[in-house]
C-alpha cells in the first residue's frame, strides 16, 4: 500500500503560478519515516508533540514567519537541509505540479480551476506511479473547503 499526502498554495496576483504536489510513502517503512520526521521536528522545536506551535510550513520557514518569527536564517536554512535529506536518503518519490494561471485562463474560453486541474493531474501521476509499483494506494490532502466542495460535486452522479 502506498499513501500519498498532497497539499497546495494559493494563486494570487504576487503568485501567479498554482503549486499541487506531494509525497508517496510506502507502508513498510510508515513509522521509521514518522520517527525520523519527529527527531527532526524535536531537533528544531524541542518537542515532537503535534501541536500548532510545531508545525513545519515551508513558506513560513523560508519567510521567518509564523512559528519560525525572529529564528536566525542559518537554523531554517539548517532545517531545510534536513527534511531535503530526509527525502533524499529515504528515496521518497516527490509528484510536483505547476499551472501558470493567467496563461491557462487566457489559452482557453472555459478554462478549468486550478485547482481541479492540479489535483487532476497529481492524482494521475500517483495512478502512473501506483501502476509502475503494482500496488494499492490512498490519497491525503489538507482540507480546502470550497475547493474540496466543488470537486467532490464533480465526481458525484
Amino acid at each position: 500500500m502506498q499513501f500519498a499526502y498532497f497539499d497546495e498554495n494559493k494563486f494570487s496576483e504576487d503568485n501567479p503560478f498554482f503549486w499541487i504536489g506531494g509525497i508517496l510513502i510506502g507502508n513498510s517503512n510508515i513509522y521509521s519515516l514518522e520517527d525520523t520526521l519527529m527527531q527532526i521536528q524535536y531537533n528544531f522545536f524541542g518537542s515532537n508533540i503535534l501541536i500548532k506551535d510545531n508545525e513545519i510550513h515551508g513558506k513560513e520557514i523560508f519567510q521567518g514567519k509564523g512559528n519560525f518569527k525572529g529564528i536566525k536564517l542559518a537554523k531554517r536554512v539548517k532545517l531545510f537541509e534536513d527534511i531535503g535529506k530526509f527525502i533524499v536518503n529515504n528515496r521518497i518519490p516527490i509528484r510536483l505540479i505547476c499551472i501558470d494561471v493567467k496563461a491557462h485562463r487566457s489559452k482557453y474560453i472555459y478554462p478549468q480551476p486550478e485547482y481541479s486541474l492540479g489535483l487532476m493531474l497529481f492524482l494521475e501521476r500517483f495512478c502512473d506511479f501506483l501502476d509502475q509499483t503494482d500496488e494499492l494506494g490512498m490519497v491525503y490532502g489538507d482540507y480546502e473547503k470550497d475547493a474540496a466542495q466543488r470537486n467532490w460535486m464533480d465526481v458525484m452522479p
